[in-house]
């Protein structure tokens, strides 16, 4: 597997890929379609997305509804989330614009779901549509047909001190405490208070319902994955195996691993961005 070691960047990158874009053909980039993971939202990549932005990209982040949105857990939490995540892209490929598709943790199962979906229409179409040009996964699963987040985390024994919480009404919710230990260990105190401060709880249904699709290797859609050294979310084992799948399609030829914890879109943006343009080149 190639493997690719991210150490320190700078705004150089980001700075030209403006240049290049703003001063070139702004109509062909592509958008930046960005999906969260459990308990947290959008305004968590907000240092990231504002990067995108800066250098001439258009970023849609999508809310998943059953991140903070329900009073009680429905029952198919991922197949309403991963509507949600087709929803979104629909809207950008049917005004004939092309996708790079980011997910991270937990909402890679969603993504992936939704990138079929809409591969499938896409398919249909009778006019010009866009597509999805990459996928990207930002320590996230990776999921096969017929999984969930909880299958997946037990066959690589992922991390179970986070110690969730599980109301009557079936929602999952994280300490702060937890959360600055387990998804924010290598970023800033007060960066991390403030992250842990915005979570909201998941649908139980989320992590244990089970995938249709296996989008990401099924349609033809190039794949990169970055992987985080330090997380302790998610083991970097487990992101290698979900690395090594991808690759074993053919999908992917590189792997990126960044010195970080699960969450580097909050401490390190610049690098997180950069990965994402270079990915959009």
């Amino acid at each position: 597997m190639a493997v690719c070691c991210l150490a320190i960047l700078t705004t150089d990158f980001i700075n030209s890929h403006w240049t290049k874009n703003i001063m070139s053909n702004p109509d062909k980039r592509p958008t930046f379609v960005l999906v969260h993971g459990a308990w947290h939202e959008p305004s968590h990549f907000q240092s990231v997305t504002a990067l995108l932005e800066g250098a001439g990209y258009k970023v849609e982040g999508v809310s998943l509804p059953s991140v903070g949105h329900l009073d009680k857990d429905p029952g198919n939490g991922l197949e309403i989330d991963s509507a949600a995540v087709a929803n979104a892209l629909s809207k950008v490929i049917n005004s004939n614009r092309d996708v790079v598709l980011v997910a991270h943790s937990y909402g890679g199962i969603p993504t992936s779901e939704a990138a079929a979906i809409v591969s499938q229409e896409q398919e249909k179409a009778t006019d010009p549509v866009g597509r999805i040009v990459k996928l990207i996964y930002l320590a996230a699963y990776v999921p096969p047909k017929g999984a969930s987040l909880v299958t997946e985390s037990a066959a690589g024994q992922s991390s179970t001190n986070r110690q969730p919480t599980v109301s009557e009404n079936g929602l999952m919710a994280i300490t702060v405490e937890n959360a600055i230990h387990v998804l924010y260990n290598t970023t800033p105190a007060a960066l991390a208070e403030e992250a842990a401060s915005k979570l909201r709880p998941i649908a139980l249904s989320s992590f244990v319902q089970t995938t249709k699709f296996c989008g990401w290797a099924d349609y033809g859609i190039s794949v990169r994955y970055i992987a985080c050294k330090q997380d302790k979310a998610m083991p970097p084992s487990l992101q290698q195996d979900f690395a090594a799948r991808i690759e074993a399609t053919g999908s992917a030829s590189e792997t990126v691993w960044l010195d970080s914890d699960h969450s580097p879109f909050l401490h390190m943006p610049e690098q997180v961005a950069e990965l994402l343009l270079a990915a959009a080149a």
